[in-house]
């Protein structure tokens, strides 16, 4: 497959939003997770929401069926992104060219856009959120 395929590539389809307040958010949607505790790099589809300085990472719970009510959306994780470290990277992944990187004070993480577009937006509104309300020099990393 040829670079330029390879960036067209795009997340799966989103079959339904998680109903969950979007209220106040600055930036919101889709991105795959890689996963720390494997050696083989596998990612996860979650969808993030950032309000403020927190970011909040939701993924469903239940069995995808013909029941509504078993699709049901929980918190995976939540953290203050404030003082973090936010770069472009790293491209060790032939088939995840949009990939950038979170260091905060108590998580980490590697984050998978489907586009260069979406993970700019992204890069921009964690890098501003990354100021707090502590004032602190924001530390974007370009590699």
């Amino acid at each position: 497959m040829s670079a330029g395929a390879m960036a067209q590539r795009k997340l799966p389809p989103t079959v339904e939003l998680p109903k969950i307040s979007l209220k106040g958010a600055s930036c919101h949607g889709w991105l795959e997770k890689q996963n720390r505790s494997q050696k083989i790099k596998k990612y996860s589809r979650r969808f993030f929401v950032l309000r403020g300085s927190h970011l909040t990472m939701y993924k469903k719970a239940g069995n995808v069926g013909i029941n509504q009510d078993l699709k049901k959306w929980i918190t995976c994780t939540e953290f203050d992104v404030t003082g973090a470290q936010v770069f472009s990277g790293p491209d060790d992944d032939p088939k995840r060219l949009f990939k950038f990187t979170i260091n905060a004070k108590t998580e980490g993480f590697v984050l998978n856009a489907e586009d260069s577009a979406t993970r700019d937006k992204w890069i921009n509104a964690l890098s501003e959120a990354s100021k707090g309300g502590s004032g602190e020099k924001v530390h974007v990393l370009k590699v």
